[in-house]
């Protein structure tokens, strides 16, 4: 009998342990990286390193071989005469396509093939906004939201906006993780199939309390054949002193006209607690 009663009272007491979420360690990982900086938490923690060695690979791409890198060829004239033996023939070259004639369609596949770039003197150029919303699914407790705010300035410039909402519910009680991203990006391949950029800015997350950090960006779009894309986007940095996190966003697209349906993968690490499951939603370019 006293066996049993032991028994009971230390199953009663795990009950807590057990029903303990994902968020709750979370707001405990973060609290103690807060109070005790490159400490480790858990062998299982994020490192970015990686993604800052390939971040800055395409920053020396960016801005030491620009020229190669966005197609801005020198100048060179269409006719030029050469000298052969025996030869006064003029011998017409082609001339090399310059950044100035890229252009941003209204939204991709807009001309039937190109992806969100044609190269055409004669075509019109479009600044877009692109609006998106995702429900995202991990588990029966664990749901949320993300969305998307992105402008397109030029072929080379955009601005994001994007935020992340995790909600997580045990035994009737809901705890709530957040993160917003706000990015400038350079893009650093714009060619008909693929859209590559680089980008970097401010990160928030809010638990119990409020963190703020600074982000890099690396992410892709690589237009397969109309009206299928691949979208792949990495935002990962440091709240705080060292609090690293990760976010990224693996997605398939199908493009109808200037409104797409997009469903994928998504995984948000921070510290060394982490969030994986599916996303599924839609998004609406406007020019």
């Amino acid at each position: 009998m006293k066996l049993y009663i032991i028994i009971l009272f230390l199953f009663i007491l795990s009950n807590p342990i057990c029903a303990q979420g994902k968020i709750d360690k979370l707001k405990k990982s973060v609290k103690q990286k807060k109070e005790k900086p490159h400490e480790k938490v858990s062998d299982n923690e994020v490192n970015n390193a990686t993604g800052e060695v390939i971040f800055n690979i395409l920053k020396s791409m960016a801005s030491g071989n620009n020229s190669n890198v966005e197609g801005n060829y020198p100048a060179q004239p269409t006719n030029r005469s050469r000298a052969y033996a025996g030869e006064s023939e003029l011998e017409e070259v082609p001339e090399r396509t310059t950044l100035s004639t890229l252009r941003m369609q209204k939204y991709p596949y807009a001309n039937g093939t190109n992806g969100k770039y044609v190269r055409n003197v004669e075509a019109e150029t479009h600044t877009s906004l692109i609006l998106e919303g995702n429900y995202y699914n991990e588990s029966k407790e664990i749901s949320g939201f993300n969305g998307l705010l992105q402008f397109n300035a030029s072929p080379k410039i955009s601005f994001l906006l994007r935020t992340n909402m995790i909600t997580e519910k045990i035994n009737d009680k809901e705890d709530r993780a957040e993160l917003y991203h706000m990015n400038l990006s350079y893009h650093l391949i714009s060619e008909s199939e693929i859209d590559l950029w680089i980008g970097g800015g401010l990160s928030a997350l809010s638990l119990d309390e409020n963190y703020t950090g600074y982000n890099y960006n690396i992410g892709t779009e690589i237009y397969i054949a109309k009206p299928i894309s691949l979208y792949f986007d990495w935002h990962f940095g440091t709240f705080d002193e060292d609090i690293k996190f990760q976010e990224i966003h693996f997605d398939l697209k199908c493009y109808l006209k200037n409104f797409y349906l997009r469903a994928g993968y998504l995984n948000t690490k921070i510290v060394d607690v982490g969030f994986n499951g599916f996303t599924v939603g839609a998004g609406v370019v406007i020019f």
